[in-house]
């Protein structure tokens, strides 16, 4: 070990034994200063190999930086729990708990390691990218293979499968990444270390499974399942073989919904009381796929966000109440479902909101959601795409959003980066299967109330 990087152990080291209050470092958890006795038996400094973290590894879904202080991040210093054996480095594959710094001038990261944290991460070392498999070459699945391939420092993309064996091809030959003819086998394969799931909902349940047989970590896009004992059995497959799963809602990753997050638990708007959101896609997807078999229906497909950043925002949902209507397209209606619809949410803890869904938006892909506390409210948000308005003689105008991509692709490729620095930092997943099994029965109990013309329990 060099002399600049044992002064920085031996540094914290003397912090840490003599509990120095202004050493700046609290347990996210609990609050208290790390130099205190830490919750258990024995811990150890270490030092580990230089980290060279991907871009904004260390950001939250809550939208803040963790103030990484990069001094002691190359000295590679770490709390760890008590063994024996001499002075080691950090292995990548260690669960943890992430202890962050409070503001102070010492501002590092120490990773405080668990024996039984339940959750198996690679084995690879901090400066080995994570070998990382797409399953799943759709439109969103494609564009996060090219980034695993081209924008995530700290992963590469090692290999793709696709029912369609010409995209597969075309994808593996653009990014260099390795075919598979099916999901069996790449997952099988002992060189990757993790699998995004991106496939249509319906088989999420299966691959899941598969990856976790297979002792992989995943990342799954939204929503889990669209069955509620498949996700149960997702649930317990992850658990069973304590690989590390984390669940893909991007809203919670955009910058507005994030700072939002952090300003209500800043209470700058006080209690929130009513929570309002409304997502309009600018036109209906085709026919075959919004049938409730492939897509849930309107209120998984599509509402399954707006219910996730219900919980995120307010808390756990108690009872809803939804209407809707095909009163734009019949030809939804023949297949079972609806283009337009309202659930009302009533949340345990008393307060209440409303959820607007459209597949006709028609000016553009639109979504908002607005949050009323006691002290003030938070509107989130955008309708213009580009920042130019024209302004004409009796007009004033501009242009649209188009897409869900050009509105939320930043938060996808900080979801991805999430996803991987979570991995290679030994740190727990901020979206779980619990998070999704809580938002698919608040989007099941809305569709049984579409139906029931009645409240429903959530």
């Amino acid at each position: 070990m060099s002399a600049c990087r044992m002064a920085s152990v031996e540094r914290l080291s003397s912090s840490l034994r003599i509990g120095r209050a202004d050493c700046g470092l609290r347990t996210r958890r609990t609050g208290a200063p790390v130099g205190r006795q830490p919750p258990a038996a024995g811990w150890r400094i270490t030092a580990g190999p230089k980290l060279t973290a991907p871009r904004d590894v260390s950001r939250h879904p809550g939208g803040c930086r963790t103030g990484m202080n990069t001094s002691l991040l190359r000295a590679g210093v770490f709390l760890q729990p008590f063994s024996l054996s001499a002075l080691q480095p950090f292995s990548a594959c260690a669960p943890s708990e992430t202890w962050q710094s409070n503001g102070s001038d010492l501002g590092a990261i120490v990773t405080a390691r668990k024996r039984d944290h339940g959750m198996r991460c690679t084995d690879r070392t901090m400066n080995t990218p994570l070998n990382v498999g797409v399953v799943g070459l759709g439109r969103l699945g494609s564009l996060y293979a090219k980034h695993f391939a081209t924008r995530l420092p700290g992963a590469r993309l090692h290999s793709v499968t696709d029912v369609r064996a010409d995209v597969t091809q075309a994808i593996a030959a653009s990014t260099g990444a390795k075919p598979f003819a099916t999901y069996h086998d790449l997952v099988k394969d002992p060189q990757l270390d993790a699998v995004v799931v991106m496939t249509p909902t319906k088989l999420h349940a299966e691959v899941v499974i598969a990856a976790a047989e297979a002792k992989k970590a995943i990342f799954c896009e939204k929503p889990l399942s669209l069955d509620l004992k498949e996700a149960e059995a997702m649930k317990a497959s992850v658990a069973r073989n304590a690989v590390f799963f984390q669940l893909g809602f991007m809203r919670r990753f955009d910058n507005a919904y994030a700072a939002a997050k952090k300003k209500i638990e800043n209470g700058l708007i006080g209690t929130p009381i009513v929570f309002k959101s409304a997502s309009r896609d600018q036109y209906a997807p085709p026919i075959e796929y919004l049938k409730p078999v492939n897509s849930g229906g309107l209120f998984i497909d599509m509402g399954i966000h707006d219910f996730d950043l219900a919980r995120w925002y307010m808390g756990e949902v108690k009872s809803v109440n939804s209407c809707g209507a095909a009163v734009a397209d019949p030809e939804i209606a023949k297949v079972g479902d609806v283009d337009n619809a309202f659930t009302t949410l009533h949340f345990a803890s008393g307060k209440i909101g409303c959820i607007s869904l459209s597949r006709t938006g028609i000016y553009g892909y639109a979504i908002n959601t607005e949050i009323v506390g006691t002290k003030g409210t938070l509107q989130i948000g955008y309708d213009r795409e580009t920042a130019v308005l024209v302004m004409t003689p009796g007009s004033i105008s501009h242009d649209t959003v188009p897409g869900f991509l050009e509105r939320f692709d930043p938060a996808y490729l900080t979801q991805l980066e999430d996803f991987v620095g979570n991995l290679r930092l030994g740190r727990p997943a901020p979206i779980t299967c619990d998070d999704g099994i809580a938002a698919q029965k608040i989007a099941l109990a809305a569709t049984r109330s579409l139906h029931s013309g009645k409240s429903e329990t959530v």
